[in-house]
């Protein structure tokens, strides 16, 4: 499920009242960063500083995009330095659209 996206809709009030009763608790408060994850993204000065310029809905999901390779040491590590190197470098990513994966998107 995408939270962040259900978010924008139900603050929209685009969500039918039958959906809104059944969804589960879609708020923001317990989100922690890990200490390693963390660390590992304070020990760039200029990551730590472009990362908190980043959106709240950013940092959710590029941060548990790589706690989801947790259980993955070598992923995990990959995900991790590529996270920070993009953050140095002030550069998001993750979000193509679809054509970045199909020539023919879009086109009737």
């Amino acid at each position: 499920m995408n939270k962040e996206r259900l978010r924008r809709l139900v603050a929209e009030g685009k969500v039918k009242q039958d959906v809104l009763a059944d969804l589960p608790d879609l708020s923001t408060e317990a989100f922690e960063i890990a200490p390693d994850i963390l660390e590992a993204i304070k020990a760039s000065p200029q990551a730590w500083r472009n990362f908190r310029r980043f959106s709240g809905s950013y940092q959710r999901i590029r941060v548990g995009f790589i706690e989801a390779a947790r259980k993955r040491p070598a992923e995990f590590r990959k995900r991790l330095a590529h996270f920070v190197q993009m953050t140095e470098k002030n550069k998001r990513f993750g979000f193509g659209g679809i054509e970045a994966y199909f020539e023919d998107a879009g086109e009737p």
